[in-house]
């Protein structure tokens, strides 16, 4: 009779393993599947692909998503959109290719970065002849940080933050410079154009957005002549309306 249930328990415990290690097996994970929507033509998207082959192996139940994510956020241009467990033994993974928005100086250093300030590189892997905005800063408002693979940091994130979402609104195609000055009194962003109008857009927290729209409407309907040494303006008044004023340098 000990025997007998000696016997038993060793094939109870055989069948557990057995059955514990198809469960195991079932899930792990045996592709991992990229979809990258690309802007330039570097190596980071290869170089990633082969890295995440180390998750074929692991156990999908017991994948940890943070850690792809580490894995991603080791190449700037890249940015992970999407990580989808697909049972039984799939991982789907999205990632697209940060473009270049700015350019711009701090100390001995120049950088590139996109549009809403994250920085991706000292120097632009760009080779479809696309221009860059140059980023500026002026009287009390100064850049404190930059570091790849980080966003920029100033004195004043808000007043940045304002000014990229001033781009983000019109045609930025024309834009050469972008200027954030700040003093005691406003904070003010300049436009320079590649047509040397300069658009300028004071007290950038009062309808600003409104303002930006306003003034560029302005420049792209106006004639090539009119553009020759001019400057725009856009002022609030009192009654609630914009004016867009042209005036001579």
């Amino acid at each position: 009779m000990k025997s007998n249930k000696i016997i038993i328990f060793v094939l109870t415990a055989i069948f557990f393993a057995v059955t514990v290690c198809a469960f195991f097996a079932v899930f792990t994970v045996k592709e991992v599947k990229i979809e990258f929507s690309s802007a330039y033509k570097t190596d980071d998207a290869e170089v990633l692909t082969e890295r995440l082959q180390k998750y074929i192996g692991v156990n999908l139940l017991f994948f940890k998503e943070a850690a792809l994510k580490e894995d991603v956020e080791e190449f700037p241009y890249l940015e992970l959109t999407e990580v989808k467990k697909s049972f039984p033994n799939v991982i789907n993974v999205k990632v697209r290719e940060r473009q270049e928005k700015y350019i711009f100086n701090y100390e001995d250093k120049t950088f590139i970065a996109t549009a809403d300030g994250f920085i991706l590189s000292e120097k632009s892997v760009a080779d479809d002849g696309r221009k860059l905005i140059n980023l500026m800063f002026k009287g009390d408002i100064a850049l404190e940080k930059a570091e790849i693979g980080q966003y920029i940091s100033c004195n004043d994130n808000t007043a940045l933050k304002t000014a990229f979402e001033f781009v983000d609104s019109v045609n930025a195609d024309c834009i050469k410079n972008m200027t954030v000055s700040k003093n005691i009194e406003q904070t003010d962003v300049v436009f320079d154009t590649y047509t040397d109008v300069k658009i300028k857009i004071p007290k950038i927290y009062s309808r600003g957005i409104d303002k930006v729209v306003g003034a560029f409407n302005a420049y792209y309907k106006a004639s090539d002549y009119k553009k020759i040494k001019n400057e725009i303006e856009a002022i609030l008044r009192d009654d609630g309306i914009i004016d867009i004023i042209w005036k001579n340098n």
